[in-house]
């Protein structure tokens, strides 16, 4: 992991509230529901991602990258968000290498996030 993406909190909560604001969310199901398809698609993300950075697709490599960045953004998952960021940079430069053994990193911040997302946020 990068030390400027684990300078970045997992889940930054002031998101989540203005994602519920903005949503006009009183009761919380909206942001509930948005956490879930987030969490549920996780896997598929990563998926994407590590496929096409092996691969060295720059073309798949930036779309997925993008996804999970803006989809991390509007979540709140700021480190999984800052460290896309990092992929994107490197995807741009053609780093398919550096990219690479960045993979297990980038899984362990996705499923710590993911964690937090669903033990803390889904549970309120």
């Amino acid at each position: 992991m990068t030390a400027v993406a684990a300078e970045v909190p997992l889940v930054l909560d002031s998101v989540l509230e203005k994602l519920s604001t903005d949503l006009g969310d009183h009761d919380g199901s909206m942001r509930r529901r948005f956490i879930t398809n987030y969490v549920e698609l996780w896997e598929h993300r990563y998926g994407r991602v590590s496929g096409a950075v092996l691969a060295r697709d720059a073309e798949d490599a930036m779309d997925a990258i993008l996804s999970l960045k803006i989809s991390s953004s509007m979540v709140g998952a700021g480190r999984l968000g800052r460290m896309a960021e990092h992929f994107e940079g490197l995807v741009q430069g053609q780093l398919f290498d550096a990219a690479a053994t960045l993979l297990d990193d980038l899984r362990a911040c996705g499923m710590s996030t993911t964690a937090q997302l669903r033990n803390y946020h889904l549970a309120q």
